[in-house]
Parts: structure tokens; C-alpha cells; sequence
């Protein structure tokens, strides 16, 4: 089984970005604000500032890159992080889920979203809506429940693979991989850390 690629209808994407993308990032281009606030604004905090992580995944990405995703949460924990990670099934049976995972993890399926993808369910809203300083997206075929969390998700930053699609919903875009490499996007991921003041 493949993770499909980012196939959203225009409309869709459209109608996300026009409801939810404006409210999330801090210096969108309809801001009447000044320069000086809006960089301000988009000033991360040093590396050992942040203390909540959101890590968004697909089920099947988590499957294919388990044990690189579990090093990287390692690595988090290990810098104090508090990391709390969402895996979404790409299914409406709940059956298919198997929650082998500790209690800072949600498993979601495709019932906990709306036809937008963006999370109806109280589990779902409640994995989202919490306050982070950043949400991390490790699928860069996500498609539109990846979209619609991000969207949703209470975070100050939000990080991504490059895809045009995503502009509008992640204010930090890693440069993308050609070979859907998780590793090496994890990688660029902590070295941006590293760069952080």
C-alpha cells in the first residue's frame, strides 16, 4: 500500500485556505501590520526555548519510518521537549487502528475529520487545539487532514516539506526531498534547530 499523492481538488484547497490559512500564520499577506511586527512576528524562539511539539503523520508513514520516527521523538524527549503525536489512518474503520502507542499519542481516522479534513470529533479537536511551539508535519503527502490540522493546530510555528499547497498553511517549509527521504527531512529538521539563536 502507497501513501497517495497530494491529490486535493482546487476547490477544496481553495475553500481551506480562504477559512482557515489567514487566522494561522502570523504575517499573512493581508496583514496591515508594519515590517517590523511582522518579523518580529516570525522570529523563532532558540532551540532551547521550545518546550511543547505537535508531530502529525499518516499511519503509513509511520509504519514505513517507525524506527526513525521513534529516534527523532527519542532525540526531543532527550532535549526536554513534551512531544505529543498524531497518527491519522487513512480509513473510516476503526477496527484498522492499533493503539500500541503511550498515552502522548492520538490514533485518528478518516470519521474525526469533515469533508475539509479539518478535525470534527472531540478526540480530534482535542489532539489538535492543544497550545504548542510547533507543529510538525512528517508526511509529505498528507493530504487534506494534514492540511486541515495544521490549519487547525494552536501553534506559534509550524513546520513542513516544501509543496507550493503549503504556503499557506506552515510558515517554516523544509526544502524538499526527492526521494521522500523521512530521514534526511528529520535531519534537516535538527539542523535547523541547531541554527536556531
Amino acid at each position: 500500500m502507497e501513501t497517495p499523492s497530494l491529490n486535493i481538488p482546487k476547490w477544496k484547497l481553495s475553500l481551506l485556505k480562504t477559512k482557515y490559512a489567514a487566522q494561522r500564520l502570523p504575517a499573512s499577506k493581508n496583514s496591515k501590520s508594519n515590517s517590523n511586527d511582522r518579523q518580529d512576528l516570525q522570529k523563532l524562539p532558540g532551540f532551547q526555548q521550545l518546550k511543547h511539539i505537535t508531530l502529525y503523520m499518516s499511519a503509513y508513514q509511520f509504519q514505513r519510518h517507525r524506527q526513525v520516527i521513534l529516534e527523532f521523538i527519542d532525540y526531543l524527549h532527550k532535549n526536554n521537549k513534551i512531544v505529543h503525536s498524531i497518527i491519522v489512518y487513512q480509513t473510516r474503520d476503526s477496527k484498522a487502528v492499533v493503539n500500541d502507542s503511550g498515552s502522548d499519542t492520538t490514533h485518528l481516522i478518516l470519521k474525526d475529520f469533515n469533508y475539509y479534513g479539518v478535525p470534527k470529533t472531540e478526540t480530534a479537536k482535542k489532539a489538535v487545539n492543544r497550545n504548542v511551539d510547533l507543529f510538525i508535519n512528517l508526511d509529505p503527502n498528507g493530504g487534506l487532514t494534514m492540511l486541515g490540522c495544521a490549519a487547525e493546530a494552536n501553534a506559534i510555528h509550524s513546520i513542513s516539506p516544501y509543496q507550493p499547497q503549503y504556503q499557506s498553511f506552515f510558515n517554516i517549509l523544509m526544502k524538499e526531498s526527492k526521494d521522500d527521504d523521512l530521514y534526511q527531512y528529520i535531519c534537516s529538521i535538527k539542523s535547523f534547530f541547531n541554527h536556531l539563536s
